[in-house]
């Protein structure tokens, strides 16, 4: 009777083991001729203020970007190696919003490009939808390589120097921000967790990289899927480890004094991802970033103390709050 037990243990134990490791994807995650329409939203916000001793708060200034980008991809081959995949890219719809907010004034741009039409408060932009470029997609989701996208800029008639709303678009910046899912490029497998280090996701994040804690359940069946659901969480990190290179930093003057000044009061990093152990293929993840920083009137004063001494004033605090919301989804 005993053996018997040993012997039903060890088959449970197998099939869970099987199940864990399903993680590594059984079935490649592209298959010629495959097509999937994407939705990828974005919403980005930046306040900043000063706040003086004895005087009510100033209006806050700040900017808000939107963007809703609908794009279809279509396999046209598989690597029988890696299994990675060259996809054609078409742009379905593209829609962009700014809205800057100064003392008493605002500014606001729009671009809006499907089927029917294009239109944009700026001149000359051009039309987007209908055009696209190919990409090779590693399973993992990194982009391994770009095709056609300096074509696509010279067709469309965009010059490096444009800093439109459309010519942001077609930028390898925003191929990878399209395409690439960070909990995938992880590895973390189904009912682990995993540490990763990975680059600030916004330049006005004061640290030097972001450590993600990423946690992944067991995962459920539904028809021949497995979906697995992965949360994380990330925290500051402010000394790199051995022969990690410090991310890019900004270029703006007012950002670098900001990075160089301001203390963070706090840091939001969050994110939730679902995949098919079976395939390797994403269905959706959302990322938020949150973060708070000040400039204490102390260091405010120790750049211009004679300034503030003529005019009889204390120094004040400023203030900058960002957040970043984004979505990627695979559409029915």
């Amino acid at each position: 009777m005993m053996r018997r037990s040993y012997c039903i243990m060890g088959v449970l134990g197998g099939i869970l083991w099987l199940f864990l490791c399903a993680g590594c994807a059984t079935t490649p995650p592209y298959q010629v001729d495959d097509v999937q329409r994407i939705r990828f939203t974005y919403e980005e916000s930046h306040w900043q203020w000063v706040e003086m001793p004895g005087e009510p708060t100033k209006q806050k200034d700040g900017r808000v970007i939107k963007k809703e980008i609908i794009l279809r991809r279509e396999v046209e081959s598989v690597n029988d190696k890696d299994h990675s995949a060259v996809m054609n890219v078409t742009l379905e719809k593209v829609d962009l919003d700014i809205r800057t907010v100064l003392p008493e004034k605002e500014r606001y741009s729009y671009y809006r490009s499907n089927e029917e039409k294009t239109e944009s408060n700026i001149p000359d932009s051009p039309k987007l939808v209908g055009t696209g470029y190919k990409i090779r997609l590693a399973p993992d989701t990194t982009v391994l390589d770009i095709i056609g996208l300096d074509e696509l800029r010279k067709q469309l008639e965009i010059k490096d120097d444009n800093y439109s709303l459309a010519a942001g678009v077609v930028t390898a910046e925003t191929v990878r921000q399209l395409h690439e899912r960070e909990f995938r490029q992880s590895g973390v497998k189904p009912g682990k967790k995993l540490e990763k280090l990975a680059v600030v996701p916004h330049m006005m994040i004061k640290a030097q990289a972001i450590k993600n804690t990423y946690a992944a359940d067991r995962g459920r069946k539904e028809a021949d899927a497995r979906w697995v659901t992965v949360t994380s969480t990330g925290e500051a990190i402010h000394t790199l480890p051995a022969g990690w290179d410090e991310p890019p930093g900004p270029t703006d003057p007012s950002r670098l004094m900001i990075k160089s000044m301001f203390d963070m009061q706090k840091l939001d990093v969050t994110s939730k991802g679902i995949f098919d152990a079976n395939t390797g293929r994403v269905k959706s993840e959302q990322k938020h970033v949150f973060c708070s920083l000040v400039l204490l009137g102390e260091k405010i004063a120790s750049q211009n103390p004679q300034r503030l001494q003529k005019k009889g004033k204390a120094a004040g605090e400023m203030f900058v709050e960002v957040t970043v919301d984004q979505k990627f989804e695979v559409l029915p």
